[in-house]
């Protein structure tokens, strides 16, 4: 498989159209810097599937599609086509049976871009599957750009592997293994499916059996409705025909009348067509009176502007005569002036041209002199010119004959080899036509296409329930979000009321909760608090009662828990409340006040008597005030918002006192933790809902995904089956036509063999008369040029002199010139006054005569006035009459008009009433025709059909038959006419689900030992490869080098994931590393690694860019041979401005850029050229 062209549009800078032919295995690119050389390359891995733009010099995959200059506008698209000879059959897979392949992709604009193989269109994964292990693809080590040889040499371990891999053609078997893998993981998931069908099925036979039953009955009642509908349709089609017959009827007297009213019509419209000639007659005539009216009028006050206009030439031409007489005056002034001037200048153009005469003599004897030398020269020139193009003609012939002679050697070489070629491929076309696989392709493709439907209708359902499921579970995730904010709402609040709560109540005193720590507690200790439940409204007066007492800790027995604990050991100030065990008899002696107590308004774990019951409540201070007197020195009274008053004193309460507002935080703490259990407990039970969905929603996308997974694997296999089949098709037509071009290019074989065999023998002759040729004309070159040496001399000095007095002749010349030109200017500006004052004259005297006669002409205009207007009355009259005829006419044509428009009234009224009457015909008609359409669709006939009717037979009777017959067949309810086959063939479909199941089951087991023997396959490759490859290099470096070594290395054991590094060392140098090398040396490494491979696995083609730039002249030497030796197996394309490196182009193409920012191509093939040259000579 060669390359065989490269079509390019709108990419980078080929915006035209172009074609790149590759007729030759060494062709070479060259041009100036920036002429779009790279873009060749970059086209090349842009069509071979290239995704990253970064990789193709630009930002976005947009970059490669031509942007405009300052000449072109942008273009919308650019594409890219590789065109591949494989008239040796080497393309893998069925393409290996076409003789040419074409690979394509386009872009535009959009973003939309397209893969064609041989012009269809494709997928990028089939253009690189074509390429595996080849050594061909987007970054394939067949193709090495500008700059980037070196990083060949200095890639990754695992980097390095790939391109082994590559060109071991493992890539293919990895890639099989790959496919391996994913066919044995839906194995083992159709076998689940499998299982989970076979379950349904036997479910489903049992309720098939009853819906058989009932199909039964529902075909015996389904018959006898049709017989009723029979009958009724015949019923309604005799009372249709019946009606049919009366609208006829009626249609023909309407008919009749129609006819009668058009030849009315017709009479009225001659009359009137008449009438309308003579008002057309009238009306014409009126126009020409009004012409000839116009006319006149128009005549008269034509008249009276001219006598107007004549008044005023009058004035004009008398000022003109005084301005005439004026100017007579200054022209004979200036005639004078010009006269003596002329005459001077005569005089000096006399002298002037004495001289001149004089000057030219000596110029013409001269030139004569000169000319004579000059042709003696030009002769003895031509002479020895004549020589020299005889000798440089025999030169370049001995070379093209030694060319054309090289070149029949290697054509008949390539003639032997093609044709030994185009016989081996005879026999291969005619075992190609004996396939005859086609016929089981189409049945499988047949029976694929069946099971693509069964799957695609389960899919589609599984997506319809799929949307259902994802909404309800939006919506139960959008209550959970509100229910977690709510609740994370709730928490912080929470947070903050305890951190206020630990302040206000001492908690946060981290030396007291040591100390605290330290005492025998039975249990939590409980702060009072904590444990308080006050109406609402009373609760600053609790705190203000109790105050530090609200941190008071709540025990059984404080002197059980202060046993063998020092008081004084206590850190700070502390409270405690220990459980009131007294009863009420101990309380103290209430008065008898009318208030409250403070301790009612308190609900406690504990008894507050001591500390609460001698405290009494009232409403507000004035109350208390007046409660006062009644007071024990050890009672008091509290109002609500916490002013306290006692026998003698008085506590007024303030907002921010330290423990204002504990008990309504504790409330509300409270509060907020009942919402945040409520919280919790939706939370999580909207969570457990949400689990379930998700796992029924997974379920169901899982298998959609089973099913969606099985039209992706079943549409490959029908693509592969389908291009198999249409493979197998081409490759029969291919064949044929292969069969007839490789025996007509056997017959061309055989022609050309003869014809360079002629041709050797006559350029053997040729070359020997040449040689001779060239010795004489050597003899005549040397004694022409020392005849030219000695007549070039003298000739430059006669020249000399020739151009010294051309010189003088030419300032002579210019001066006379000048003078005559003056003479002529003055003799024309005389002869132009003396004209002008001749024309005044001629004038004055015109215009004086002009005056004198313009009197006669007015009195003859004013008369002719007069007369036109008498003309003018005339016409006047004649006009007035013919109007009233007119009118006349106008009134009889109207009156026509009025009776034709009654009659035409009349018309449309039985129009329309025909219309109806065709109507109703058309309408009964097609209610019998629908009839009998339905009767046609029942294979029934409506006469037929009446006979056997009984004659008392009513349409409405048979239509309650009819739909009491519906409403029982209604009563059945779905009915499922298929039961019985369904039933049959769900049987049938377990006994196959059953054999599937085994078959599946040997699948998975054979899928297994085909992974294994692609591991092995691989191992044996890739350490095949690697030894060859090694052996390669080691080969080519010192011959690249002219010493030193290179090798490859493995960095682990395992042969599936192992690295390999490659380590050189050129002459004299023991380096550690590959990255100590030069850039020039790493070049050259990176050549002998590629070439090694080309030896074990040659690539269609190597695209090499500048990749002689870093090597001097020496290197650049040895790297060209390589490349020429290399050539005989690989195709190289190679972009170079080294002239070592051109020399070795068999075929050589031009970029250039005259247009800016356009890239255009210019190839010649050197072979071709030579051939050229020797005819033209």
């Amino acid at each position: 498989m060669r390359l065989d062209k490269i079509r390019l549009a709108g990419f980078k800078s080929f915006v035209d159209p172009t074609t790149i032919p590759l007729a030759a295995n060494l062709i070479g690119i060259v041009g100036p810097n920036g002429c779009g050389k790279s873009n060749i390359i970059d086209a090349v891995r842009w069509v071979m599937g290239e995704s990253s733009a970064k990789h193709l010099r630009g930002e976005s995959m947009a970059d490669v599609i031509f942007n405009g200059s300052t000449s072109r506008k942008p273009v919308s698209q650019a594409s890219v086509e590789l065109v591949f000879d494989n008239s040796e059959g080497d393309a893998p897979g069925e393409y290996s049976a076409y003789r040419e392949i074409s690979v394509k992709r386009l872009v535009t604009r959009d973003g939309q871009s397209g893969y064609f193989l041989n012009g269809t269109r494709c997928r990028r994964k089939d253009i690189t599957d074509i390429f595996l292990g080849t050594g061909l693809g987007a970054r394939s080590y067949a193709i090495i750009e500008q700059g980037t040889i070196s990083r060949l040499i200095e890639a990754k371990p695992d980097e390095m592997r790939a391109v082994i891999e590559e060109a071991a053609g493992i890539s293919r078997y990895k890639e099989r293994r790959h496919e391996t893998e994913i066919r044995m993981r839906h194995t083992v998931e159709n076998m689940e499916r499998l299982h989970d069908v076979r379950e349904e099925i036997a479910k489903q036979l049992g309720s098939l059996q009853r819906q058989a039953k009932k199909a039964e009955k529902y075909i015996a009642l389904k018959e006898e409705e049709r017989r009723y509908r029979e009958q009724l349709l015949g019923l309604r089609w005799r009372k249709y025909e019946q009606a049919g017959e009366e609208n006829r009827l009626a249609l023909a007297q309407c008919e009749q009348q129609f006819r009668q009213l058009v030849a009315e019509e017709t009479r009225l419209a001659e009359e009137q067509q008449i009438a309308q000639a003579v008002y057309e007659q009238l009306q014409k005539k009126l126009q020409d009176r009004q012409a000839a009216f116009y006319e006149v009028n128009a005549e008269s006050g034509r008249m009276e502007q001219a006598i107007k206009h004549a008044r005023q030439a009058q004035d004009e031409r008398q000022r003109e005569c005084a301005r005439l007489r004026d100017e007579q005056l200054q022209a004979q002034v200036d005639l004078a002036q010009d006269r003596e001037q002329l005459e001077t200048i005569r005089e000096e153009n006399r002298l002037i041209l004495m001289r001149l005469e004089q000057t030219q003599d000596d110029e013409a004897g001269a030139q004569e002199n000169a000319l004579a030398l000059d042709k003696t020269l030009l002769s003895n020139l031509e002479a020895r010119d004549m020589v020299r193009g005889n000798m440089l003609t025999l030169k370049n012939q001995k070379e093209l004959q030694r060319a054309r002679m090289q070149q029949l050697h290697e054509r008949k070489q390539h003639i032997q080899a093609r044709s030994e070629r185009l016989l081996q491929e005879q026999d291969q076309v005619e075992a190609m036509l004996n396939d005859a696989a086609m016929e089981a392709l189409q049945e499988m493709l047949d029976a694929g296409e069946e099971k693509k439907r069964e799957i695609s209708l389960r899919h589609d359902e599984l997506t319809q329930r799929m949307q259902h499921e994802r909404a309800t579970l939006q919506k139960k995730q959008t209550a959970l979000h509100e229910l977690r904010a709510e609740l994370h709402e709730v928490q912080g609040k929470i947070s903050s009321l305890e951190l206020l709560q630990q302040h206000a109540m001492g908690k946060d005193k981290e030396k007291l909760n040591v100390w605290l720590d330290s005492l025998a507690w039975e249990g939590e200790p409980v702060r009072l608090a904590e444990g308080l439940e006050v109406e609402s409204g009373w609760e600053s007066a609790i705190e203000t009662v109790l105050g530090i007492q609200l941190e008071s800790l709540c025990v059984e027995n404080i002197q059980l828990l202060f046993q063998g604990v020092a008081m004084d050991t206590c850190p700070e100030s502390v409270a405690f409340l220990e459980a009131d065990k007294s009863d009420s008899a101990r309380e103290a002696p209430a008065s008898d006040l009318s208030l409250p107590r403070l301790v009612d308004f308190v609900r406690s774990p504990w008894r507050l008597h001591s500390v609460l019951g001698t405290v009494y409540c009232a409403l507000s201070l004035d109350d208390a005030w007046a409660s006062r007197a009644g007071l024990a020195s050890h009672e008091s009274i509290i109002t609500r918002d916490g002013n306290w008053i006692g026998p003698n004193w008085l506590l007024v309460k303030r907002a921010d006192d330290a423990h204002a507002g504990v008990l309504a935080r504790e409330r509300d703490l409270r509060e907020l933790k009942l919402r945040r259990e409520g919280c919790a407990f939706r939370l999580e039970n909207d969570n457990d809902q949400a689990c379930l969905l998700e796992e029924s929603l997974l379920a169901t996308e899982f298998e959609r995904e089973q099913r969606q997974s099985e039209i992706n694997n079943l549409m490959v296999e029908l693509s592969q089956i389908n291009s198999r089949f249409s493979a197998a098709g081409a490759r029969r037509e291919e064949a044929r036509k292969r069969m007839r071009q490789v025996q007509s290019e056997l017959d061309e074989l055989a022609h050309e063999r003869q014809q360079s065999e002629e041709a050797w023998v006559e350029s053997g002759l040729v070359m020997e008369q040449f040689e001779q040729a060239w010795e004489d004309n050597q003899l005549q070159l040397d004694t022409a040029q020392a005849k030219v040496s000695a007549l070039e001399e003298r000739s430059r000095a006669a020249t000399a002199r020739w151009k010294t007095l051309q010189d003088q002749a030419h300032k002579l010349t210019s001066r006379r010139e000048s003078i005559q030109a003056s003479e002529v200017l003055i003799a024309k500006h005389l002869e132009r006054v003396e004209a002008q004052h001749m024309q005044a004259s001629s004038r004055l005297e015109e215009l004086i005569r002009r005056v004198d006669d313009m009197d006669a002409p007015m009195d003859e205009e004013r008369q002719a006035l007069h007369l036109l207007l008498e003309q003018r009355a005339e016409i006047e009259l004649e006009l007035g009459d013919i109007r009233k005829k007119t009118q006349e006419a106008e009134t009889g044509n109207r009156a026509l008009s009025e009776a034709r428009m009654s009659g035409g009234r009349e018309l449309e009224t039985l129009k329309a009433r025909l219309e109806a009457a065709k109507l109703e015909l058309q309408a009964n008609e097609i209610r019998r025709q629908t009839v009998d359409e339905q009767l046609a669709e029942l294979e029934a006939d409506g006469p037929a059909i009446l006979r056997t009717l009984p004659e008392d037979a009513d349409e409405g009777e048979w239509q309650r038959r009819a739909n009491d017959l519906t409403t029982e067949i209604n009563a059945l309810g779905a009915v499922n006419l298929m039961a019985k086959e369904e039933y049959e063939e769900q049987l049938e479909r377990m006994r196959i689900l059953d054999a599937q199941y085994q078959d599946l089951a040997e699948s998975q087991a054979t899928l297994q030992q085909a992974m294994e023997k692609i591991d092995r396959e691989c191992r044996a490759r890739f350490r095949e490869t690697f030894e060859r490859i090694n052996i390669g290099l080691q080969r080519m470096f010192p011959k690249l080098f002219g010493g030193g070594q290179a090798y490859l290395e493995l960095n682990e054991r395992d042969l599936l994931e192992t690295g390999v590094s490659v380590m050189a060392r050129p002459p004299g140098k023991r380096n550690s590393s590959i990255h100590l090398l030069s850039g020039g040396e790493k070049a050259l490494t990176a050549v002998a690694l590629v070439f090694a491979i080309f030896e074990l696995n040659p690539a269609p083609f190597c695209l090499l860019d500048e990749v002689d730039a870093p090597l001097d002249d020496a290197n650049v030497g040895r790297f060209s041979q390589l490349v020429r030796e290399m050539s005989e197996q690989v195709q190289f394309l190679f972009i170079s401005h080294n002239k070592v490196t051109m020399e070795i182009a068999r075929h050589l193409a031009g970029v250039t850029m005259k247009e800016p920012g356009v890239s255009r191509i210019v190839a010649v093939d050197i072979a071709e050229a030579v051939e050229l040259a020797a005819l033209s000579s």
